[in-house]
């Protein structure tokens, strides 16, 4: 039978986890001892992975001081980037502002005469003498269909800029022989100011 006043350890109860306010027992030269858990303290002698903690805490500090350099060095290239584009696109806008000041638009009629292939001069008036006209600025349409055979065209020479007017003539492929040939010219471009 068991003698009631010996206790064993495996008889105690347990608990499932040690907070601060728990007690440890301690035995040392002064006797028996308590030791609250908050103040247990295990130190780098007592421990068999010390050396591997310390290594792991030098390469945390080393990525540390790299990931703050990349950054650095990240930031610093990117603004460089920023800038650059913001000056490309202040450029850009500059130059769209200045290139495009307004479309041109001018449509009108002339006539060919009979037994003629060329019309007299025609002169418009552009809102600007930096606008220059060419013979592929303008648009040219027969205005009847009496004459299938015949195309108006234009020669490069035709057109000729002069101040703020362009002065051209139409030509025809065939001869207007039996009444004067009507053709439509349309100039649309866009001009700088």
């Amino acid at each position: 039978m068991a003698d009631p006043n010996i206790v064993n350890i495996k008889g105690l109860p347990r608990v499932e986890e040690i907070v601060d306010g728990n007690f440890l027992i301690v035995e040392n030269e002064r006797g028996t001892n308590t030791l609250d858990f908050v103040n247990f303290v295990i130190g780098p002698n007592n421990t068999s992975f010390y050396s591997q903690i310390t290594n792991l805490s030098s390469a945390l500090v080393s990525l540390s001081a790299s990931c703050t350099s990349l950054v650095l060095d990240l930031s610093s290239s990117t603004n460089a980037q920023i800038l650059a584009v913001n000056t490309r696109i202040t450029s850009l806008s500059s130059t769209v502002t200045n290139t495009v000041s307004g479309m041109y638009y001018q449509t009108g009629n002339v006539d060919v005469p009979i037994g003629s292939r060329t019309s007299s001069l025609i002169t418009i008036v552009k809102p600007t003498s930096l606008l220059l006209l060419a013979a592929d600025d303008i648009t040219l349409t027969l205005g009847s269909s009496a004459f299938p055979t015949t195309i108006p065209y234009m020669d490069a020479g035709d057109v000729t800029n002069v101040g703020t007017t362009t002065q051209f003539s139409v030509r025809l492929t065939n001869n207007a022989t039996i009444s004067a040939v009507k053709v439509r010219y349309k100039v649309f471009k866009p001009y700088t100011i």
